[in-house]
């Protein structure tokens, strides 16, 4: 009687197991998800091959005239879905180590880190020296000014949150700005 009790816990154990791995959606080993994943990275990874921002301590390095060019093919309507533009941009503050990231538009979606966003923001304000301007380079799915983005981040309040992706922020005129190599 007691070996009979082991056995249908035992049973009873396995059975849950199963049923377990069957509700969340086990994908050991699936080929298919392995397939997608690495479809993915190649995506991104051919994104990389187009063009580079570098930007340290809030000061173009190189790349003001790509990301001109980025933006100026990302309004025109010759984008497709098959041949999305894209731009790398790697961003340094300080001591800070460097960030990097690839955004990409089909035609429709900007693409950043997994995320899709509808609008890309590149908004300007004039910052407490009237010779400089500060600049702030983001997605999000709502259009918001300067103010409006830089207080998202600055205030503890919750309600103040935007939704975006800071992609770069910049003081000062690009081409003033811009170091030559």
């Amino acid at each position: 009687m007691i070996v009979g009790k082991k056995s249908n816990k035992k049973s009873a154990f396995i059975l849950l197991c199963i049923l377990l791995l069957g509700i969340t959606g086990c994908t050991f080993g699936n080929p298919a998800k392995q397939e997608t994943s690495q479809l993915t990275m190649e995506k991104e990874e051919d994104y990389s091959n187009d063009s580079v921002v570098i930007i340290k301590d809030g000061i173009f390095q190189q790349g003001s005239e790509d990301w001109e060019t980025f933006k100026g093919k990302c309004q025109s309507q010759a984008v497709e879905a098959e041949h999305p533009v894209s731009i790398t941009i790697k961003e340094q503050y300080e001591d800070e180590p460097q960030t990097s990231k690839v955004v990409s538009y089909d035609g429709e979606r900007y693409s950043c880190d997994g995320r899709r966003w509808k609008y890309l923001l590149d908004v300007t304000e004039k910052s407490g020296n009237p010779e400089r301007e500060g600049r702030i380079v983001a997605l999000a799915n709502g259009i918001y000014d300067y103010k409006e983005l830089e207080w998202s981040v600055l205030s503890s309040n919750t309600d103040d949150f935007i939704d975006s992706d800071w992609l770069f922020w910049t003081v000062g005129d690009l081409t003033e700005n811009e170091v030559s190599n």
